[in-house]
């Protein structure tokens, strides 16, 4: 990688180079759209816990065992691991003990409206794009999440998109 006209050969250079064109392009500085107030009262809305009281008096239906298993049928079959070293692979070929564990969970965490915290950290990977690799701006970002977050979302997405369709 080239910045300024040094060359970048350590990790952590890289790292922070990296880093800081990322903080530019996805920073909220520079976009008009969303103003203080707005800002205001998103935050305003995400900090007020009355949702969450509602949301415990309602009737939540569990995912079922067939749900779970429809969403790994789903999965693609990638033999690349996460942050946790799980793989879809692995996923798809657990025995039906594992996957009983693994619906408790995702009802647990239907339930009581929480995540493991490790389900919401990623793992940034930097994928060249056309043009001069030396060039940072010739990168673009995919985020790698946990192979479990991901199967949990799928089913909060199928529910979702089932909601959305008969309202």
């Amino acid at each position: 990688l080239m910045f300024n006209g040094l060359k970048i050969s350590n990790s952590n250079d890289k790292a922070e180079l990296f880093a800081n064109s990322l903080e530019k392009t996805f920073s909220d500085s520079n976009d008009t759209m969303f103003d203080d107030d707005f800002k205001i009262k998103v935050n305003k809305s995400i900090n007020n816990k009355e949702y969450e009281a509602i949301y415990k008096n309602k009737a939540i239906k569990l995912f079922s065992l067939k749900e779970l298993d429809d969403q790994i049928k789903d999965l693609n079959n990638k033999l690349s691991t996460d942050a946790h070293n799980i793989s879809n692979h692995v996923i798809k070929h657990l025995p039906t003990m594992f996957n009983l564990s693994i619906l408790r969970l995702f009802n647990y965490c239907l339930l009581n409206n929480v995540m493991p915290q490790s389900w919401k950290t990623a793992e940034i990977l930097m994928i060249e794009k056309k043009g001069d690799k030396h060039n940072p701006i010739n990168y673009r970002p995919i985020s790698s999440t946990p192979a479990l977050a991901k199967l949990f979302e799928r089913l909060i997405a199928m529910r979702l998109n089932k909601f959305l369709k008969e309202n």
